[in-house]
């Protein structure tokens, strides 16, 4: 099941409906998990802090935390290599080495690791990533 910040006080709603029953207020920066319904604008959860029942939260006032990266699967592998040669291209390096070392570093694209460790196609820390993009080649960069 997703995981989800809230990013402002919102009302917890009773039913998938902004008209519905409060069943209570969540404060910002809540960590929920929960399911989106109501062709994805709520998103079903259940907040002890503020309700014993579950209720609704808009997906409006919420931002989904990003998951652990999973495997790239055989169908996708085309669309990872694209993604390496468009950057590779954009910032005039070697894409085949780039393409070597993620299919090295990760078995293949199957083991892309986990937190703390170093994690992605390219097996960096958290400290490396920030590194780069605070003060490094990709600071600066969308």
């Amino acid at each position: 099941m997703p995981n989800f910040t809230i990013t402002q006080r919102t009302p917890l709603f009773k039913a998938a409906n902004i008209a519905s029953e409060r069943l209570g207020i969540a404060d910002a920066d809540t960590e929920i998990e929960g399911e989106k319904k109501d062709g994805n604008a709520f998103i079903k959860t259940r907040i002890d802090k503020v309700s014993v029942e579950e209720g609704f939260i808009s997906v409006l006032a919420v931002e989904e935390k990003p998951s652990l990266p999973q495997p790239i699967s055989d169908d996708r592998v085309g669309v990872f290599i694209a993604l390496v040669t468009r950057m590779a291209r954009d910032l005039k390096t070697d894409r085949d080495y780039m393409l070597a070392a993620a299919y090295a570093r990760t078995r293949n694209l199957q083991a892309l690791g986990s937190d703390p460790g170093p994690i992605g196609p390219f097996q960096l820390t958290a400290k490396e990533w920030a590194d780069a993009i605070t003060g490094g080649p990709a600071r600066g960069r969308p």
